[in-house]
């Protein structure tokens, strides 16, 4: 169950990483 939760949990912080990344990329691109 550890393990099973703290992959989700990795996924999840990666997915928020990526996401966060991509704001930032677009909101460069549009200012």
């Amino acid at each position: 169950i550890k393990a099973t939760t703290n992959e989700r949990l990795g996924a999840i912080g990666r997915g928020e990483e990526i996401a966060a990344f991509a704001i930032a990329t677009l909101t460069r691109s549009v200012h």
